[in-house]
């Protein structure tokens, strides 16, 4: 169009205005040309970073790939140690299990624990933390706290706490959340309406703890449990209804693969709860459960339920434990648990065996 322009303008013999019109034309062509170079090298630029980015992007999808594919063998990992760590547990209980007399847990030589093994060591200082536990490998300890500690994250440890709260739960596992160790800790339900001390999920551990003032001392959720040398005594419900007052030390109401073991459970007088050691199959199938070496005492319905009234229950075994009648028998079984190797006694027509009034005697 510019070449047009100029031929007419030659043709009109305006040979100067001709000359600045081409002048001015070449001058936009230049900017023009400019202007393109700079485009093409901005194009150029973001397909670069768009080329980069899809590269990103596909390393990042094979990291995700490595990571989900890490994450899935460190589960079956976990897996393979607690199921390990369960059957440890479990061999150690049947050996123990062959001469119960020789067995210690508490002091001075004593079969059981009491006040003096469990519970906390030292001074305590007021818990400031948060009671809501959403962090894997939180640790609370040497702590004096007042409200339930509810944890929703893997790998807590609770130790050497005194929890003292009138709430439905001291320390409560929420379901999807593993491996709770609590250790070493008081917990002191005041004589509340309807509470339990510590709810357990899979793969938890509750050890050497004092546990008192509540109508049910430890529920056990998840498989893959360890409840071994606490103290439970003095349960108490402050309603005389007898529907609140079903008392239970230990309550297993569907998980499999555990250990219960040298564990004192002193039941209350006078129609003293549901039992000691409670094994019914009412929310799942139970299997794979040792209760060894246990003292069973008290005024339950029974010391000890293996009922599978509501479900299947294979592979329980109660041995090496001492067994005080409750006030319908021994051991409630409906479920075929083998009963073996166990030391009972009636004391109401019987004196306690010796290592029972040993325990007895002691502070």
């Amino acid at each position: 169009m510019g070449a047009n322009v100029i031929k007419v303008l030659k043709d009109a013999d305006d040979k100067d205005f001709a000359r600045r019109i081409l002048v001015a034309v070449d001058s936009d062509a230049k900017e023009f040309g400019k202007a393109i170079k700079a485009r093409d090298e901005e194009i150029s630029s973001l397909q670069a970073e768009l080329a980069e980015l899809k590269r990103l992007e596909g390393r990042n999808y094979d990291l995700s790939k490595q990571l989900m594919v890490k994450s899935a063998e460190n589960d079956i990992l976990r897996q393979s140690v607690e199921a390990l760590q369960i059957r440890i547990a479990q061999l150690e209980g049947n050996s123990a299990a062959q001469s119960p007399q020789t067995q210690t847990s508490g002091s001075n030589a004593l079969l059981w624990p009491k006040t003096t093994d469990t519970g906390t060591k030292g001074v305590l200082v007021p818990y400031s933390g948060p009671v809501e536990i959403v962090r894997e490998g939180t640790v609370i300890e040497n702590c004096i706290i007042f409200e339930t500690i509810s944890v929703s994250a893997n790998n807590v440890t609770i130790r050497n706490c005194k929890i003292k709260t009138a709430s439905y739960y001291g320390i409560l596992q929420h379901d999807g959340s593993t491996n709770l160790t609590v250790e070493n800790c008081e917990i002191d339900g005041q004589g509340s309406s309807g509470m339990t001390g510590i709810a357990i999920q899979a793969g938890s551990v509750i050890r050497r703890c004092n546990i008192h003032g509540m109508v049910i001392a430890i529920k056990t959720w998840g498989n893959n449990f360890i409840v071994e040398d606490n103290y439970i005594h003095d349960l108490a419900e402050e309603s005389s209804h007898p529907d609140h007052r079903h008392f239970d030390g230990i309550a297993n109401l569907g998980a499999s693969n555990g250990v219960i073991r040298r564990n004192a459970i002193v039941m209350p007088p006078k129609d003293g709860g549901t039992a000691a050691v409670f094994l019914a199959a009412q929310q799942a199938n139970i299997s794979n459960v040792k209760v060894l070496n246990n003292l069973l005492t008290g005024e339950a319905s029974y010391a000890a339920y293996a009922d599978k009234s509501h479900g299947r229950m294979t592979d329980v075994v109660y041995d090496g434990n001492y067994i005080e009648r409750g006030i319908h028998g021994f051991i409630l079984n409906t479920s075929g648990a083998k009963d073996t190797n166990n030391v009972k006694w009636n004391d109401k027509t019987q004196t306690a065996p010796a290592p029972v009034l040993a325990w007895r005697a002691a502070p």
